[in-house]
C-alpha cells in the first residue's frame, strides 16, 4: 500500500492510498479435477484527479 497526501495552499490536505494489485486480488480458489476455474476480468486502474476552486 502506498501513502500520497497533498496539502492545499489553504491548510486542507488530500490523502490517496493505493493498493498493490496482489494484495487486492483475492486468492483464486484450487479448482477440483478438470473443472476450469473462470476467466479473470480485468478492471480498469483509476487515477486520482483533483482539483481546488478558487474562491473570490
Amino acid at each position: 500500500m502506498q501513502r500520497r497526501q497533498i496539502t492545499l495552499e489553504d491548510g486542507r490536505y488530500l490523502i490517496f492510498y493505493t493498493f498493490d494489485e496482489e494484495a487486492a486480488s483475492p486468492t483464486p480458489p484450487e479448482s477440483a479435477g478438470d473443472e476450469q476455474a473462470p476467466a479473470r476480468v480485468e478492471e480498469p486502474t483509476a487515477e486520482p484527479q483533483a482539483t481546488e476552486e478558487r474562491r473570490v
